[in-house]
């Protein structure tokens, strides 16, 4: 034992930065505890969603804006379809997580 507290590393920080892991607990126990479980679940996702949301809109903006860039600058093909990708996904993500916000709000 070295007596050091752990550190993350850079890759575990980012995936907690981008992606919501770990954030909600399993419900076990009676009826009872299941559904105060449930309903920390939903406490914890509705506090925590919008930043995930809102990181995702601001990665979006960004590819989508080389994606432009790179079109605008007549780019070739393969480098469009490599900036196009990920702007894709990420707008994906964008809305998956926004409508997941909104959703949360509703109930």
């Amino acid at each position: 034992m070295s007596g050091r507290a752990s550190t993350p590393t850079f890759g575990t920080l980012l995936k907690s930065y981008l992606l919501p892991t770990g954030l909600m607990t399993r419900p076990r126990g009676d009826a009872f505890l299941v559904h105060a479980m449930a309903e920390r679940n939903r406490a914890v996702l509705r506090r925590c969603m919008p930043h995930y949301a809102r990181v995702h809109c601001v990665l979006a903006v960004a590819f989508l804006g080389a994606t432009a860039g790179a079109g605008l600058a007549e780019a070739p093909a393969w480098l469009l379809l490599g900036a196009a990708l990920p702007a894709a996904l990420e707008l994906g993500l964008a809305l998956v997580f926004v409508c997941t916000v909104l959703a949360l709000r509703l109930m």
